[in-house]
């Protein structure tokens, strides 16, 4: 029990000068608002909302520095008030501190993403040209009281959103068929995009498969055109050819194909999201798809990721109709902007859409646990011998060189890319893709890459011609 030690007399008089002070707040009288305000804070200095309402009478006055000095004193009090730091991006901007007012308004932002006025004012400053600021010096950003790392990715983050208004209208440039889109019960929509404006042969495998497995598969490109050769390849295998501008990246088109097929229909089961970010399948779909299980989980993805937040990676999702008819999935690609910044759409909605769903009262789950795959470490290491996980070549040293990366990591509970540092004890695991990036410019630094044919060929009779094809296309100063 708390109990208050203020003499009556001292409470009577702060009553009474912050009555005064809201009343001379009421009638515009800044200097009678001001002095009474100061008192009030004298008695208690405590009083976050009153040091703001004293911002505001000498920011009124044109006592801009000292108006500055009493909203700062009320965000000590009150770290995450999304209106202290807006006012105080107000007076900062009165001052023409144009760059520490924009990370006011971003951090009055992040403590309530729903408050419009800063949203209004960030638009506004990232339209501003701070001549010579340049990325080099991006740090100046973060006003001097403000100890925040990585400010200059959020703020990047939050002017690509606020940047991205004249790319809502309508991106798609053609749809196949003309008429009526004829679905099964099982549906994929599968993401391409090729810079040479091609289908690729393994891309084309991938659809393939995705038929060979009972999907009605619509093939969604970001290539605004495709060649007629290549529309002619995909049309027996595709329900539907949707092609769109590239712009929102691999969520931009699933939005705009879920809207185009109206999924889901009546007769809908669930609904495959997949990309062509890897190479395979390496293994028929069937028994994978077949252990998909919607009384265990409503949202499937094949291997989940516990980097920066937890989530299923999106290169291949399966919705039940559990999550296909909830409202969480209807809010999250309702909501979904068309964002031209790659790390906003994976921050966002690569990993923002599994915290969704879960916050939605959505069960998620991957058909390759990243903890079960941490369970078969230790067995990977004690094989030891000419087998595919230590085998007796001149690569046999990184190879063990990686696995005890991978054993660091775990002890120091350091998350990893499964489709990375993972990537062997999936394929032996019967996993079926292997990560393209991993192959074309392995961004995760894995040591052990030199022998993926050997351990590919050892769990999968796939043709790996069509992947040296596109290794050929992609590889710079690299080989493989």
């Amino acid at each position: 029990m708390t109990v208050n030690m203020r003499p009556n007399a001292e409470l009577a008089d702060l009553r009474g000068y912050l009555d005064a002070g809201n009343a001379a707040n009421a009638a515009r009288n800044w200097q009678a608002c001001q002095e009474n305000y100061a008192q009030a804070l004298k008695l208690d200095p405590k009083l976050a909302s009153i040091w703001v309402q004293y911002g505001h009478a000498l920011k009124e006055q044109g006592f801009y520095k000292d108006a500055e000095a009493a909203y700062r004193r009320a965000i000590e009090l009150v770290p995450d008030s999304a209106d202290s730091w807006l006012q105080l991006g107000h007076v900062l901007k009165l001052q023409g501190k144009l760059k520490t007012a924009l990370t006011a308004y971003a951090r009055a932002y992040d403590a309530d993403p729903t408050a419009r006025d800063p949203q209004i004012e960030l638009a506004h400053l990232t339209r501003i040209d701070f001549a010579g600021l340049g990325p080099a010096r991006a740090d100046v950003l973060a006003p001097e009281r403000v100890q925040h790392r990585g400010w200059r990715q959020r703020l990047a983050l939050l002017a690509a959103r606020l940047g991205s208004w004249h790319h809502q209208g309508n991106q798609i440039r053609s749809i196949w068929p003309s008429g009526e889109i004829a679905l099964g019960p099982k549906v994929a929509v599968f993401v391409h995009y090729d810079p040479e404006g091609c289908v690729q042969d393994f891309a084309l495998n991938y659809v393939r498969a995705l038929q060979a497995a009972g999907l009605s598969v619509a093939f969604v490109s970001n290539c605004p055109d495709l060649a007629e050769r290549d529309l002619a390849r995909l049309r027996p295998l595709c329900a539907a050819i949707i092609l769109r501008r590239n712009v929102g990246y691999d969520f931009g088109a699933a939005r705009d194909a879920l809207r185009v097929l109206g999924l889901p229909r009546a007769d809908t089961d669930y609904a495959v999201i997949a990309n062509d970010s890897v190479y395979g399948p390496l293994q028929p779909l069937g028994p994978m798809l077949e252990r998909i299980d919607f009384s265990a989980a409503d949202l499937w993805g094949a291997t989940d990721n516990w980097q920066h937040r937890y989530h299923l990676q999106s290169y291949f999702l399966v919705a039940g109709r559990a999550a296909l008819e909830s409202a969480a999935w209807k809010q999250f690609w309702g909501g979904m902007r068309l964002v031209q910044s790659r790390d906003y759409v994976i921050q966002a909605y690569e990993i923002g859409l599994t915290g969704a769903m879960m916050r939605g009262g959505l069960r998620c789950a991957a058909l390759w646990e990243y903890r079960h795959l941490l369970a078969a470490v230790p067995a990977a290491e004690a094989a030891g011998g000419p087998d595919l996980l230590v085998s007796a070549d001149p690569a046999e040293e990184m190879r063990r060189g990686h696995l005890a990366r991978i054993r660091n990591n775990i002890v120091a509970h350091t998350p990893m890319n499964p489709t990375g540092e993972l990537w062997r004890l999936l394929l032996l695991d019967g996993f079926p893709f292997i990560k393209r990036e991993l192959l074309r410019s392995n961004p995760a630094r894995v040591a052990d890459l030199a022998d993926w044919r050997a351990v590919v060929g050892a769990v999968s009779d796939a043709d790996l011609a069509p992947i040296e094809q596109q290794l050929r296309r992609e590889m710079r100063d690299r080989a493989i």
